[in-house]
């Protein structure tokens, strides 16, 4: 049986009580009120108590929890970026788990519907990382209108599992259920119809939901676990000061046109230095930076594999001529993974105003303990108010699915119930076929720069992009009517990025070639069927050479298929 404590204190000497304990998982709720959750700070308008408080209970955590033990850190993400950057030196990040709670929409911004949670292990000598996920599943949910999965697994319905489909580090399934029924599609599969608005997480100051405690006590429980939920129950002084809000009167220089509108073959930080020269007080309405992420994807002319410390402050010299390039009125969106993006906020909180960590869910691969899906996109104003923004509007509600025969008979039908968009983006999808992309590892939607662009611009604003890439920036910013400029030290992908604002100048929108897909004699299908039919034979993942053995398939051909000959075997442990 495990051993569950749950305790409210003061102050941080509370927990010298606990030194001759130790705990194999400890959850804290950091001290804030609901209150704090719309307030935007930068680093220096930040209380001597609550720096102090940051950087000391890493320390007192380290000595009290057990080798390959958890720590949860529940809060605020304009705070947890504080938490996270002290606890680094103490545990290694794992997750920085998002949690949609919807959050009604304040002072004309974007709603705050993402509280965090970081998570971090403690390694011993035999490191290992044990999370109970084969059993910790999320439940299928089914489209109130069809009545259908609302996720069409098209030909990989052989991949569900009955327990629910797998859990990643972006929780919004915390609705009630109206009730439970058969899945018409795929026999033994359940589906939970949502009633979506019954939210059964809430905020109550920095009080953890009960279900997001249970799912972590789930998730990381085994037969001797003992675990430390702590609540720290006071709030931290607050630093009173009078802040003198910056001007949005834009006494600046006209961008001249001979710096806009243009796709340079240029290195970006040489070039913003010599753009601060000419336009000390800002020049661009909105900058969008999507960088290399340093996990050793193939760029042309760049090398993604740096020193952790050596990509941090490359990163830094770029973000700060960004920030310095801003309008009074301007906004700043990065995007990258948490691991990253806990750097940008801390350094970037310095020169300006964190509004929102937006949370874009995009599953990725590869599959690991918690599938990958949150990309973190950092939104920065110059100006704590007078920024520009537009509402983004509203999506369609969760309860339903994506198909397009059901989404256009219950709209001819007026069956639409929406939800306002807020900080977690569920609704833009990643570019998954080689017919809607260019020769670029990293190709961002076309939907997602256009949600960006219109959020934070008007039109004949100057959007800047260091980061070229596939020239997506561009595009969807001369097709909105905006100016654009763009740098990128890849002659190859500044030729891509040409190409397409011909084509908008041109035919208005971007025209794709279509790809045919190879016939092939053997199915991915075919190949995870027998992979999990080995599997329940062994009662365990095969390995490479049984899989090759027992199927005589070669691996040039699951090279081929996939890409990587071990995903199939992945795939084999859904059955078993």
């Amino acid at each position: 049986m495990s051993d569950y404590k749950n305790i409210e204190i003061k102050h941080l000497d509370d927990l010298d009580k606990f030194n001759e304990s130790k705990f194999n998982q400890i959850v804290i709720s950091t001290p804030f009120e609901t209150q704090d959750i719309y307030d935007s700070k930068k680093y220096n308008e930040l209380s001597d108590d609550f720096l102090k408080f940051t950087t000391e209970l890493p320390h007192k955590l380290f000595d009290m929890v057990d080798d390959n033990g958890f720590v949860f850190i529940y809060g605020i993400p304009q705070e947890l970026i504080y938490y996270a950057y002290n606890m680094n030196d103490y545990f290694n990040f794992k997750y920085w788990i998002a949690l949609d709670i919807n959050h009604e929409n304040v002072d004309n911004k974007l709603p705050h519907s993402h509280m965090g949670v970081l998570m971090y292990h403690k390694p011993g000598r035999k490191s290992k990382l044990l999370l109970n996920t084969k059993e910790t599943r999320i439940p299928y949910v089914g489209c109130s209108y069809c009545g259908k999965n609302v996720k069409d697994w098209g030909g990989k319905k052989h991949q569900m599992n009955k327990k629910g489909t797998a859990i990643s580090d972006v929780w919004k399934d915390f609705y009630a259920v109206n009730n439970v029924a058969p899945d018409p599609q795929v026999k033994d599969i359940e589906l939970n119809f949502i009633n979506i608005k019954d939210r059964l997480i809430k905020i109550n100051n920095n009080v953890i939901p009960d279900p997001v405690l249970k799912r972590i006590r789930n998730l990381t429980e085994q037969s001797d676990t003992s675990m430390l939920n702590i609540r720290f129950d006071y709030e931290l002084n607050k630093k009173v000061t009078n802040i003198n809000i910056q001007s949005t009167k834009e006494n600046i220089k006209k961008i001249k046109s001979e710096d806009k509108n243009k796709v340079l073959l240029r290195d970006s930080i040489e070039y913003m230095r010599e753009l601060l020269k000419k336009y000390p007080d800002g020049c661009f309405d909105l900058v969008f930076a999507d960088p290399p992420y340093n996990l050793e994807k193939n760029y042309e002319d760049y090398d993604d594999s740096q020193m952790d410390q050596e990509y941090i402050d490359w990163c830094d010299e770029w973000l700060s001529l960004c920030a310095k390039l801003l309008k009074p009125t301007g906004s700043l969106f990065v995007l990258n993974i948490p691991k990253w993006s806990i750097h940008h906020a801390r350094n970037l909180s310095k020169e300006l105003y964190l509004q929102n960590w937006i949370v874009w869910d995009a599953l990725s691969t590869p599959m690991g303990k918690i599938m990958p899906a949150h990309y973190s996109l950092l939104y920065y104003t110059k100006s704590k108010n007078g920024n520009k923004y537009n509402s983004p509007g509203e999506v369609d509600s969760p309860e339903y699915c994506l198909r397009k025969s059901c989404i256009k008979k219950r709209k001819n039908e007026n069956i639409d119930n929406k939800l306002l968009i807020s900080d977690i983006w569920t609704d833009i999808h990643r570019i998954k076929h080689k017919k809607d992309r260019d020769t670029h590892p990293c190709q961002l939607p076309i939907k997602l720069m256009e949600r960006i662009i219109e959020m934070a611009t008007d039109e004949e604003d100057l959007v800047f992009d260091p980061f070229c890439g596939a020239g997506t920036t561009a595009i969807v910013a001369k097709k909105l009517n905006r100016n654009y400029l763009t740098t990128d030290i890849s002659e190859e992908y500044v030729e891509i990025a040409e190409r397409g604002l011909n084509q908008v100048e041109e035919f208005g929108e971007l025209v794709r070639d279509s790809v045919k897909r190879p016939k092939r004699d053997i199915t991915k299908k075919e190949v995870e069927l027998r992979a999990q039919e080995l599997a329940q034979k062994l009662d365990r993942k095969p390995t490479l050479e049984e899989f090759l053995k027992f199927t005589s398939y070669s691996e040039e051909l699951l090279n081929e298929l996939y890409g990587n000959p071990q995903y199939p075997l992945k795939a084999s442990i859904i059955k078993v």
